[in-house]
């Protein structure tokens, strides 16, 4: 349905947009470049509770890092307890581990935290110090001390994950991070191609000279799984990277024919940067459909309106476009599906993002034709093209 009685079911959103780490691979490097500075932005448990008519209908909420670490919410505590104890939701995070210290890995624990994901992209400090320049012991201490708290009081959550980001500066380390986590019992290493966010550190993408190599390391890497036995613990496709003369992608070409449902079930909330109690929202991580200034919103309605939100033109138009078959698909997510995109983010993610906004262009281009009046809605502003600050950020 275009205008669904139900509410969303997965949440993603972020409690903080503070740091503590300057990982060099991280994308707010761009940000500093352009001299957008950033403003504090940490939501408060009266904030949150606000947002309860979405928490009761919800089925999870998973806390996104994206320029910052939601552990650093002064409140972190507090709100991850609300939201178990008072709704019931199946909460998972993802971290960079500095920040996560005995006492919240103890209420988690006490809670039940369902799921945690370190980003750890180097199995040694002098790599780490390349990529994610924090204190590799410290990330290596909080990961060990909850994986043997976990064990050692039989806890069955929370489910822990390391996410490794393949390129040329960490591929030859991963048999050590494998022998880490099969010695603290680790549930995952989830292994991926590196995503070019930060165009100074093009020395360690994997360019179509180096496939061929590459990927034989990569079977090595799963031949030494099974051989210690944890070869379940890796992604069950092998993560080769693909030539650009193998690859067959145009930007309307789907490289699948999945169905998508995230503008029925999924909400992202994604803390902004430079502007002050702001979220950016859409379903999915591709596409930033509004701006809420959560503070301006509830000064004017005192809750979160959220049927306003959630029945909202854009949102309706998208859900008519987004499975739209013959041809009809709108031009934005018919370029999210193409395989053309996957290989760009990898590789080239300047012109990635080039495409992706002529690709909002042309779908707002499309949705102005047809919603030609769109009746405002306090604190909440629509993204006709991306801000200053997410362009930079790209």
């Amino acid at each position: 349905k275009v205008s669904p009685s139900s509410y969303p079911t997965k949440i993603t959103m972020s409690l903080s947009n503070c740091c503590n780490l300057l990982c060099p691979i991280c994308s707010v490097h761009n940000l500093r470049r352009q001299n957008i500075e950033r403003v504090a932005n940490n939501i408060t448990p009266e904030q949150i509770k606000a947002f309860d008519k979405i928490f009761d209908k919800a089925s999870s909420i998973s806390f996104m890092g994206f320029i910052g670490e939601s552990v650093l919410n002064p409140d972190f505590k507090e709100i991850i307890s609300y939201l178990k104890l008072k709704h019931k939701l199946i909460l998972d995070i993802s971290t960079n581990g500095m920040g996560l210290n005995e006492e919240i890995q103890n209420t988690m624990l006490k809670i039940g935290f369902d799921a945690i994901t370190f980003s750890v992209h180097a199995a040694t400090p002098e790599t780490y110090k390349i990529l994610q320049a924090g204190d590799f012991e410290t990330v290596i201490d909080n990961l060990t001390s909850l994986a043997e708290k976990k064990i050692a009081g039989n806890y069955t959550k929370p489910r822990i994950t390391v996410v490794y980001a393949l390129n040329k500066a960490n591929i030859d380390e991963t048999k050590i991070m494998i022998n880490l986590l099969k010695k603290l019992k680790i549930d995952f290493l989830y292994l991926y191609h590196y995503h070019d966010y930060n165009h100074s550190l093009s020395e360690i993408i994997v360019q179509d000279s180096d496939v061929d190599e590459v990927n034989k390391k990569i079977d090595k890497i799963y031949d030494y799984a099974g051989e210690q036995g944890v070869l379940d613990i890796l992604p069950k496709d092998r993560p080769y990277w693909q030539k650009e003369k193998d690859r067959k992608a145009t930007p309307n070409e789907a490289k699948k024919t999945k169905t998508c449902n995230l503008p029925w079930t999924g909400l992202q909330m994604r803390s902004c940067y430079s502007h002050h109690d702001s979220y950016y929202l859409g379903c999915c991580n591709v596409f930033n459909l509004f701006i809420l200034n959560y503070k301006k919103h509830l000064e004017k309605y005192g809750q979160i309106e959220f049927d306003k939100i959630w029945q909202h033109p854009v949102l309706k138009y998208l859900r008519e476009t987004v499975n739209a078959p013959d041809g009809k698909m709108n031009p934005l997510c018919a370029y999210c599906q193409s395989s053309q995109r996957a290989h760009l983010k990898a590789t080239n993610n300047k012109e990635n993002y080039r495409i992706k906004l002529e690709m909002i262009d042309k779908f707002f281009q499309e949705f102005s034709k047809q919603y030609q009046e769109v009746a405002p809605i306090e604190g909440l502003d629509i993204l006709y093209t991306e801000d200053k600050e997410l362009q930079a950020m790209a």
